[in-house]
């Protein structure tokens, strides 16, 4: 597709809660993902990689199935603090 006519996701914002967690304890992002495109956006995978943040009774790889153009979705994933 020409690059006006592609989806473009971009991270719009994220939220961490507890917002500060320590050494050990689990806690919750969420990504909240826009697409900027003029596109449809279908299949969206977001893989978070870490040494520090763990992820929790899931693998790192989320999905959105699609984002209209213009709109946004949120995804949601645990994740442990490394103990050291």
């Amino acid at each position: 597709m020409p690059n006006e006519e592609r989806p473009i996701i971009i991270l719009d914002h994220y939220d961490v809660d507890p917002g500060a967690p320590l050494a050990g304890q689990t806690f919750r992002l969420t990504l909240k993902l826009r697409n900027k495109g003029e596109h449809f956006a279908e299949n969206v995978r977001v893989s978070l990689t870490s040494t520090t943040f763990l992820p929790v009774n899931q693998g790192s790889l989320r999905f959105s199935n699609s984002i209209d153009d213009g709109d946004s979705d949120s995804i949601d994933t645990d994740l442990r603090v490394a103990a050291d």
